[in-house]
């Protein structure tokens, strides 16, 4: 998808609660996109709802997988959005995000 001349991938990301009981999403980087930006569909834990989205820049992106979880929700606040309106606004003003501080294969 290409919106305002910026190159996105689309990802859904799947709910599973751990032992401890949070709620965690992971996704998994499919190498060969061509695209500058993720951004990434946060569902419910049946799959049928949308709870929000993430924008992720795709220089730094763990090369495997990155999951992410309500453990630690200030490590998102400055790519996280709750409806798709705030998503594509973010967009349109041509997004500076870094990614995170994490490493593959650990909440951030």
């Amino acid at each position: 998808m290409i919106v305002n001349g910026i190159r996105v991938s689309i990802y859904i990301a799947r709910c599973l609660r751990t032992e401890a009981g949070w709620l965690r999403w992971s996704v998994r980087r499919r190498i060969h996109l061509d695209s500058q930006w993720i951004v990434v569909l946060r569902m419910d834990l049946p799959g049928a709802k949308v709870l929000g989205y993430i924008l992720l820049p795709v220089a730094g992106f763990p090369k495997q997988m990155v999951e992410f979880s309500y453990e630690h929700p200030t490590r998102l606040e400055a790519c996280r959005f709750e409806t798709i309106d705030g998503l594509i606004s973010a967009l349109w003003e041509k997004p500076r995000i870094i990614f995170g501080r994490g490493r593959p294969g650990k909440a951030w």
